[in-house]
């Protein structure tokens, strides 16, 4: 049978003393630039997120499978790739929110608070409730928070249907902790967005009851990604379906009280239609001068290409970037970008996937691809696809995935 571990990617952003070039993996990181680790289970493992601390050490999370089930997940790893033994057991940590026999727990963003504890969100079963969504708060050690709504584990239902993840999660300047993801209602799935208290209560300063649904077009809604500007509002983006079976790109902003923003886009939403097919936001990045990116995939007919957008601050697409406000690059029959980082400097790098496995793209401010990163802007490793990518503070990407083993046998 197949088996599949998390794996990890280091790839280097800019020469180093060691003089690799930029775009190469990163050979301090486990001596080759990528760690593929086996939970203590012996079953299948899924990294689904991950985040780089201020020190430097790696946060991935996903869900490790046992006899029980699937339960959270979260590994934790040294700058250098080997796993940091003082969190959890050995470097791991599993959460059961479920219960066997139907025991289905994952992982699907992260967020570290100042104070150094990890805040995780995803999505549990509940027998007789189908999917629902989960936030667990860890301390530094990987132990459960029982600070954080009396035992560190929050479970809610957003929706009247049986299928409500929460996506993203982000740390608000006070301390108050926003997320995002879909909640399934009678017309199909909506755009939720929640502020809890520090604590794990529902804030319910936001919206009344600390959550916001918003269906946009009447069908399918789906938020992936979220920031939270330096004046409290919210931004999510993701996508929306606008006529049966053909989505676009999604941003929408949120007021800190919970209302849509009526200063961005038309009544606090934008939707972009770049291409005849599906256009996707799966990441989310906001720029020092307020201006927001989007990174996802730009589709049509059997052809996917990774896609960045940008915008100004009130929802305009931004000209100056690409063309006409969108970077469309070109990996093979299909690719897409998972994840985005700003550099200080302003170039934009994307970590997704390309019809060869893992790809990074580096863009330049104006959006066109840097030929200083691996000398054409793009690298690629056949390892597999991430599900996210993060930069490191010494200018190194870390990147997550799940890998299959080609060895076949009994787990």
């Amino acid at each position: 049978m197949h088996r599949s571990y998390i794996t990890l990617f280091a790839v280097v952003f800019a020469a180093v003393a060691s003089a690799q070039g930029s775009g190469e993996l990163d050979l301090t990181f486990s001596g080759d630039g990528i760690v593929t680790t086996d939970f203590p289970t012996n079953n299948n493992d899924y990294g689904t997120c991950i985040v780089v601390q201020p020190n430097g050490r790696i946060v991935v999370g996903g869900s490790s499978s046992s006899s029980n089930g699937a339960a959270l997940a979260l590994a934790r790893f040294m700058s250098d790739g080997a796993l940091d033994i003082s969190f959890g057991t050995g470097g791991f940590v599993t959460t059961e929110v479920g219960s066997f026999p139907t025991l289905d727990d994952q992982l699907l963003g992260l967020a570290v608070q100042s104070d150094g504890k990890i805040v995780a969100v995803g999505s549990t079963f509940v027998n007789g409730g189908g999917y629902q969504a989960v936030v667990v708060r860890y301390n530094t050690d990987g132990t459960l928070d029982n600070s954080f709504s009396g035992d560190g584990v929050r479970v809610e239902n957003t929706g009247t249907g049986s299928d409500d993840p929460f996506f993203a999660v982000a740390i608000a300047a006070d301390g108050r902790i926003v997320v995002t993801g879909r909640a399934q209602n009678a017309n199909g799935y909506d755009v939720v967005v929640g502020r809890y208290t520090s604590d794990g209560v529902p804030d319910d300063s936001f919206n009344g009851n600390g959550f916001v649904v918003t269906d946009i077009a009447g069908l399918d809604d789906h938020a992936s990604a979220l920031v939270i500007q330096p004046d409290g509002r919210i931004v999510i983006s993701g996508r929306s379906e606008t006529i049966v079976g053909n989505d676009d790109l999604l941003l929408a902003r949120y007021t800190a009280s919970g209302a849509l923003d009526s200063s961005f886009g038309i009544g606090g939403v934008v939707v972009s239609t770049f291409t005849t097919g599906d256009d996707w936001a799966y990441s989310l990045a906001l720029q020092p001068d307020g201006k927001l990116v989007a990174g996802g995939i730009v589709s049509g007919g059997f052809l996917g290409y990774m896609a960045v957008a940008r915008y100004a601050a009130n929802g305009t697409l931004d000209a100056s970037f690409g063309s006409a406000g969108l970077a469309t690059i070109v990996t093979g029959a299909y690719g897409y970008v998972r994840s985005l980082v700003v550099m200080p400097d302003g170039r934009i790098v994307g970590g997704g996937a390309s019809d060869a496995g893992y790809a990074a793209a580096m863009l330049l401010p104006n959006g066109t691809l840097d030929n200083s990163f691996s000398d054409d802007g793009l690298v690629s490793h056949p390892k597999a696809a991430p599900a996210s990518a993060m930069r490191w503070p010494c200018r190194r990407m870390a990147a997550c995935c799940s890998s299959a083993n080609r060895t076949w046998g009994l787990p």
